[in-house]
């Protein structure tokens, strides 16, 4: 399992994460999600570990963040958009 370092995201005009980038590319969040689950790839976010939540209120079912306690600087809604 390779861990990707996301440097930035990409955003809907909700603010919702659609994708994250890094070094590695761009990869959908959709994709990401099926990385972690599928244990493919950890992405991490600074020092902060980003996992899935499963929330049946969201569109999809799930979403993804960092682990709480990170800080501010690591949260994927405080990214640039790439």
């Amino acid at each position: 399992m390779a861990t990707r370092q996301v440097t930035a995201t990409g955003k809907n005009s909700d603010g919702d994460i659609t994708k994250l980038c890094g070094a590695f590319g761009t990869r959908t969040k959709q994709g990401a999600i099926s990385d972690i689950e599928q244990g493919v790839h950890t992405y991490m976010s600074g020092n902060s570990v980003i996992e899935v939540v499963n929330d049946p209120s969201v569109t999809g079912g799930k979403y993804l963040r960092t682990r709480p306690g990170g800080g501010v600087s690591n949260n994927l809604d405080n990214l640039p958009d790439c």
